[in-house]
């Protein structure tokens, strides 16, 4: 399900153009001059590496449900 930029909270996995994130940290930052930014730490799931974007309000991404199940190989 899309959500806005604004919406975006850590701990939830979000997709952005074709990859997959953990959103680590967010901060919403208001600038002075201009409309006020997410900006948020995301770790990408399969390589784990960090990077930084930042989310206006009118940008949306997609909302991704995870479900985490222990198992046990035989």
């Amino acid at each position: 399900m899309k959500i806005n930029g604004s919406a975006i909270r850590a701990g939830n996995i979000i997709e952005v153009d074709g990859r997959i994130f953990r959103v680590m940290k967010h901060n919403i930052v208001s600038p002075g001059k201009g409309g006020a930014f997410n900006q948020i730490e995301l770790r990408d799931v399969k390589t784990g590496t960090k990077t930084n974007m930042k989310f206006r309000s009118d940008e949306q991404a997609e909302q991704l449900r995870v479900e985490e199940k222990e198992m046990q190989y035989l």
